[in-house]
């Protein structure tokens, strides 16, 4: 908490105000996205809502449809958008902040628009709240909102790759191989673990157009709430200091956040025996595969971190204000690493 006292000057106060405001607009913007219907949210939509918010003086918007994804061979992202009418886009966006610095911190969020599991139905009960399955991409939005009122001297990178993973006879199967922009093969043993597939591309490529670190933010596995509930976000990263890091800010600014395992001993779990890994290891220890599967696409000398928001997203009911949906987690915490961590006295 800040507490404004007679011992600020105006200014200071202004910049706090100006401040705060920003961040807020950033957070509602991806509440707002979140909120929205699946019917009013295809992924073209979404595309088209981003490029229309972002597109300014310091950010810059590209847009990817179905046609030049399969061109690039983004495996991963075509075949979970197979089965939709709503063909899967892929938007980038470029803040350059700092002209002067080489260092790019790449942001990367899933966007399912909507998850009915694919051909690996989920349950009816397990459908409902699945709009929010892409509040990860919305979190990217709602900091590049904030970041153009803001205008720290920051570069970023962000990828989104927009989905929808329907069943119909034109889905990916279970057992298909597929290929993934970086060339590896995976081997499709639940069409329901999806969100690791788009996000595996969209690293690759944040790594490509330039991204010296990462963040990845996704409503990823229901063992993440099963671990930690409603209340922290789950982290695995490849580098402890960088985790530290975004640890000890996010803790700082109210967004709970808590490490977990990455032992090398749980990635025998997607090992294949046709493929060079599997889209899933199982129930065992689910969270920690998923992000284990993510790191087979980060370079080992760029720090990355995953952040699996399934649990902290979204609150299905009513808080002790009444207030429920989404929340813009990860907002405020990314904000502040960009802005170095500085607190305000």
């Amino acid at each position: 908490m800040n507490l404004i006292t007679a011992c600020l000057r105006v200014k200071e106060v202004n910049s706090l105000c100006y401040k705060y405001s920003s961040m807020y607009e950033g957070i509602y913007a991806a509440r707002d996205f979140v909120n929205m219907p699946p019917n009013e949210l295809t992924p073209r939509k979404f595309a088209d809502a981003i490029s229309e918010l972002l597109q300014g003086d310091t950010a810059r918007v590209a847009c990817m449809n179905k046609w030049a994804v399969e061109k690039l061979q983004m495996g991963g992202i075509i075949a979970v958008g197979k089965g939709s009418m709503n063909p899967p886009q892929v938007v980038t966006v470029y803040y350059e902040g700092d002209a002067e610095s080489k260092e790019v911190l790449g942001l990367v969020g899933k966007g399912v628009t909507y998850d009915s599991g694919g051909l690996s139905l989920k349950s009816a009960a397990n459908q409902e709240f699945m709009k929010d399955d892409m509040a990860g991409a919305a979190t990217v939005v709602g900091v590049l909102r904030a970041l153009m009122l803001l205008k720290y001297p920051v570069n970023i990178v962000a990828v989104l790759p927009l989905v929808e993973n329907i069943p119909s006879g034109m889905a990916y199967h279970v057992d298909d191989i597929i290929t993934m922009y970086n060339g590896l093969t995976v081997e499709v043993k639940n069409t329901d673990a999806e969100g690791r597939l788009i996000l595996a591309d969209a690293l690759t490529y944040a790594q490509e157009k330039g991204a010296t670190k990462l963040i990845d933010l996704a409503t990823l596995t229901g063992a993440c709430v099963t671990a930690l509930g409603t209340v922290r976000t789950g982290m695995i990263g490849n580098q402890q200091e960088w985790m530290n890091t975004f640890f000890r800010i996010a803790e700082k600014n109210h967004e709970k956040i808590w490490q977990l395992p990455s032992d090398a001993a749980y990635d025998k779990a997607l090992q294949s025996r046709v493929a060079d890994l599997k889209n899933t290891g199982g129930r065992e220890a689910g969270a920690i595969t998923a992000g284990m599967f993510l790191k087979h696409f980060v370079h080992p000398s760029v720090p990355w971190l995953h952040l699996d928001i399934a649990g902290t997203a979204f609150q299905e009911t009513p808080d002790e204000t009444g207030y429920y949906g989404a929340t813009g987690v990860g907002v405020k915490a990314i904000l502040e690493v960009l802005r170095g961590g500085r607190s305000e006295g």
